[in-house]
């Protein structure tokens, strides 16, 4: 004979496979799930849930004093629950946010959103993941209460636009590289919310990027100040040199990097960025006139190794581990890994504080210097460009202005 409890799931589990749905949790009752109580002059939400024969009740705050509203709530509360669409007894459930997800009339907002973006990319590395989390979410703080993807307030439609962006980007205090890399990462952002608006994924209500008709000030950059001369990368490697032996001595420890010297000149002399570099083999050395490199957008392209390089390069080569085309050009010493860019940038820092060479020398600096020096000497901007990777004949057009000034200012010292 059926008792009241196996009559009450069989009806609930007849429903869910009428409508297709299944639970959101695992028990099963007969609806409504929830009955309306009220405490004082608000009204509650109570559920009463049957697991494994226990019945277990949470009561929960509408905010409402309006018992018509209440009674509308509770509607939305039992429907979501036979469609599986909730589980009231989750600890992190909120009752105002869920019918209010239901029953607004506009899209996610950037709040909302930010977190879908990042969690639709998994394949992320943690410092990327925290780079974006970091710009979107001072974006989102700094426009606080504009920032809506669309929403009808008296019969007006109101969309993300430059408006909302703009001024995040020319708040004062922040040089032209950094707006340029937070301006990237909104548009990625912007154009993801574009995607999945398309694809019907989320309702963001965004059909176009805001972003592609931002343009940023000019800022005259002084490339001057960031080129490193030969004679200060000498400087540099004789601190490296002085640094290690100083460590022989009895008593004294150091990080030893045999990388170090190598990869300086091959920065300076190649004038390749600094990741292209660190993951090279020697499968990737054609004899010691070429490298094979990885630039920007997946472009590959090869390298031509000066004849200040190739002595170098022929000597660090028989000090390698192994002769293996596997092996890394630039390994740690350690893992036998390719060092990352933060190693470099810390060890750079670190002689070039010991060599007293200026603060405003970089390692960006050495391809500026690099780009210059082949104008300088007579070599063609179209093979300047392939040398360097540089997407535009107007990029190292840049260097051929910097390059004519510098002739003239040596002319008028002789």
């Amino acid at each position: 004979m059926l008792t009241k409890l196996d009559a009450q799931n069989a009806i609930v589990a007849h429903i869910c496979a009428f409508t297709g749905y299944q639970l959101g949790y695992q028990f099963a009752r007969l609806v409504p799930m929830a009955g309306l109580i009220k405490v004082g002059d608000y009204f509650y939400a109570v559920f009463s849930v049957t697991i494994a024969g226990k019945r277990k009740k949470r009561k929960i705050s509408l905010r409402t004093k309006n018992r018509r509203q209440a009674n509308e709530d509770i509607k939305i509360l039992t429907a979501a629950e036979i469609r599986g669409d909730l589980n009231p007894l989750e600890k992190d459930f909120n009752v105002q946010d869920f019918i209010k997800r239901k029953t607004r009339y506009y899209g996610l907002t950037i709040e909302e959103c930010i977190p879908l973006f990042l969690d639709d990319h998994p394949n992320w590395s943690p410092k990327t993941r925290l780079q974006y989390e970091t710009i979107l979410n001072g974006w989102y703080h700094m426009m606080k209460g504009t920032l809506v993807m669309a929403e009808t307030k008296n019969d007006a439609l109101t969309f993300l636009n430059q408006n909302q962006i703009t001024p995040y980007l020319l708040r004062p205090g922040i040089k032209n590289p950094t707006r340029k890399k937070e301006l990237r990462h909104i548009k990625r952002f912007c154009n993801w919310l574009v995607e999945v608006h398309a694809s019907k994924r989320f309702d963001t209500r965004a059909t176009f990027n805001p972003c592609k008709g931002i343009k940023l000030p000019e800022e005259d950059i002084d490339y001057h100040s960031k080129m490193l001369s030969d004679d200060e990368l000498n400087r540099i490697i004789e601190a490296y040199h002085l640094s290690c032996n100083r460590s022989k001595k009895p008593g004294r420890t150091s990080y030893v990097r045999p990388w170090f010297p190598m990869l300086m000149r091959m920065y300076h002399y190649t004038g390749c960025r600094r990741s292209e570099l660190l993951d090279r083999q020697l499968k990737h050395l054609d004899g010691l006139e070429f490298i094979t490199v990885v630039g920007k957008r997946s472009r590959i392209r090869k390298v031509f190794l000066k004849s200040e390089l190739q002595e170098y390069l022929k000597e660090y080569v028989s000090t390698l581990p192994t002769n293996d085309r596997e092996q890394y050009l630039f390994p740690n010493e350690f893992s036998g890994k390719p060092i990352n860019g933060d190693q470099v940038f810390y060890a750079f820092s670190k002689y070039r504080k010991l060599a007293k060479v200026p603060d405003s020398r970089t390692i960006h600096g050495m391809r500026h210097n690099s780009v210059t020096e082949d104008l300088k000497a007579g070599v063609s901007l179209t093979m300047v460009q392939k040398q360097h990777g540089h997407t535009s004949s107007k990029v190292t057009e840049i260097y051929e202005h910097l390059a004519a000034s510098d002739l003239k200012d040596a002319y008028k010292k002789m």
